[in-house]
């Protein structure tokens, strides 16, 4: 029943057409890949020894946001899933509104190469093939950041187990929130390893990835497509298409694989099993830790076992070729442009939607920039929105990854 009502408050909103987050305006893609997973994080930590803070903003989130009020939860309970939810959230608001637009676009074109890497995105010096491999290489050192984080905080009765941290309330602005901090860099682990199914070109089986998009250089109209790669799609990032469904049960599956991997680690205190979810799949499947018989992290049938192996991994031909600097084998072994992506399904709905310059400044070929009517058009629905606050206008999340 539990697990029913989680996945009940967390779909029951308007569809979406991102991996975008919870507004009044829109579902959440993350949100909604996480359910699996969110009985295992509460698993993870003994939640009736974690003591509630003395915070009156939190007691009034857990009292009053939407998210939680279906579940059929203790407050210690509620107290890590919205530390959870908070924390698959600040990669793309930092604690902003989804309509501030101007906060959204300074975080989300941020040109570091971390601040591409925390969305599953090319940094701006990632160039042609071995760009793909850094990004891919740059995504996993996130996850692995984010999860050292999780390991050094969770002494669940420490100090340093709790922190504020800004979130977004509709009607009242950007709040500083104790989070569980445990939690919180799960979630921001997750959402990298989500991204990495949206942002990423994947084979036809959802094993590897054959490509990386990029989105710092499209939107500063410096793209070219042999350089920099496929523009960020907004075609891929939707979670409802019938066509993406593919990767989003693969995000999901690997969302999942995720918290098993950590329970393991925290009640046994065995990594392995979350080293081989962060490494890829070994030529002998057989040589995989097993995992504890209590915990469920066995492959259901016709799942395959990249599912517990190898959750962000890229072409192994093509990485091999790159590290050997074979020319020849890299021209006959990764994908680009020249073999349409291998012949990669996911392709050709990369294709579709592709980002561009803000203010419609094209400049670089294949860029795609909306029209001066189409952002008169975003901007009365802004207003509408913004006078309709109770009522049932639909926006488009702009600028959401």
């Amino acid at each position: 029943m539990k697990a029913a009502l989680i996945a009940l408050s967390l779909l029951l909103t308007t569809p979406a057409l991102a991996y975008n987050l919870d507004t009044i305006a829109s579902e959440s893609c993350h949100e909604k890949l996480t359910v699996e997973a969110l009985l295992t994080v509460l698993e993870i930590f003994e939640s009736t020894m974690i003591p509630i803070p003395a915070d009156d903003v939190l007691h009034r989130l857990l009292s009053s946001f939407q998210v939680l009020q279906a579940m059929d939860l203790t407050e210690s309970e509620k107290f890590i899933v919205l530390s959870m939810v908070i924390g698959v959230r600040s990669p793309d608001t930092d604690g902003h509104s989804t309509l501030n637009l101007a906060a959204l676009r300074r975080l989300h074109a941020d040109p570091t190469p971390e601040g591409q890497y925390a969305h599953a995105l090319r940094g701006p010096d990632d160039d042609y093939v071995a760009g793909d491999v850094a990004a891919v290489d740059g995504t996993l050192r996130i996850m692995r950041s984010e999860l050292d984080e999780f390991f050094a905080v969770s002494d669940p009765t420490g100090e340093r187990a709790f922190g504020k941290r800004a979130f977004f309330m509709e009607h009242y602005g950007q709040v500083d929130v104790t989070v569980f901090l445990p939690a919180y860099h799960l979630g921001r682990a997750i959402h990298a390893l989500q991204d990495a199914h949206a942002h990423m070109v994947w084979n036809d089986d959802v094993t590897h990835v054959v490509h990386v998009l990029n989105y710092v250089d499209a939107v500063n109209a410096v793209r070219t497509t042999d350089r920099d790669g496929m523009a960020h799609s907004g075609a891929l990032d939707d979670c409802e298409r019938n066509d993406t469904q593919p990767m989003v049960e693969r995000a999901t599956q690997r969302s999942a694989a995720l918290t098993a991997s950590l329970l393991i680690a925290v009640s046994t205190g065995d990594r392995r099993y979350l080293e081989s979810g962060l490494n890829p799949c070994p030529e002998d499947l057989s040589t995989l830790p097993r995992p504890p018989a209590n915990v469920p992290t066995e492959r259901p049938e016709g799942v395959p076992a990249t599912i517990v192996c190898g959750w962000i991994a890229y072409n192994p031909t093509c990485r091999a070729a790159i590290e050997a600097n074979d020319q020849a084998a890299i021209d006959q072994s990764c994908c680009t442009a020249a073999n349409d992506y291998c012949g990669s399904k996911f392709a050709a709905i990369a294709k579709e939607e592709p980002a561009g310059p803000y203010l419609g400044c094209q400049s670089a070929p294949g860029s795609a920039a909306p029209s001066p009517t189409g952002w008169l058009l975003a901007l009365m629905a802004l207003f509408a929105f913004t006078q309709r606050r109770h009522g049932a206008a639909v926006v488009a999340p702009l600028l959401i990854m």
